[in-house]
Order: C-alpha cells, then sequence, then structure tokens
C-alpha cells in the first residue's frame, strides 16, 4: 500500500516538474533564482558533490505549479531547503 502510494506521488511530482518548464521565464521562475542565491550560502558553497540549488528550484518551481494561486512566497527556499 505505501509503495503504491509512494509510486502515485512520484509520478505526480514528475509532472509537476514537466509542467514547471512553462514558468522558466516567468517572474515566478525570476524570484526563485534570487532568491536561491541568498539560502544558505555557507552551506551551498561547501557542498561540491550534490548541488541542492538544483533540487531546491525543481521543487519550488513544481509547487508553484501545483499550488498556482500560491506560486512562489519569498522564504519558501528557507523552508523547502531545510526539509532538503
Amino acid at each position: 500500500e505505501d509503495k503504491k502510494n509512494s509510486s502515485h506521488s512520484d509520478r505526480q511530482y514528475l509532472v509537476m516538474v514537466q509542467r514547471s518548464k512553462e514558468l522558466e521565464h516567468s517572474q515566478i521562475s525570476h524570484d526563485i533564482d534570487k532568491d536561491l542565491k541568498r539560502t544558505f550560502p555557507d552551506i551551498m558553497k561547501s557542498n561540491t558533490k550534490y548541488d541542492i540549488h538544483d533540487s531546491l528550484r525543481r521543487v519550488l518551481l513544481a509547487f508553484a505549479v501545483r499550488n498556482n494561486s500560491i506560486g512562489y512566497c519569498q522564504s519558501m527556499n528557507y523552508i523547502c531547503g531545510l526539509l532538503l
């Protein structure tokens, strides 16, 4: 049961990531990119093996697609960054 739910959630996330490409040159994308540079800069610089900025950007854009009435709000990058 859990595996089935996980698989469904994974597919939903992949669809949102795919749809988020529509936001590539939007104000939301611009705001996210601007805030990513300020998100945990010391941690991000020291972690060269894994670029968390790419993951964080994907999740934030997918959230904006899934919750288009909210989109992106400043500080969501910190909440999501802590969870990643």
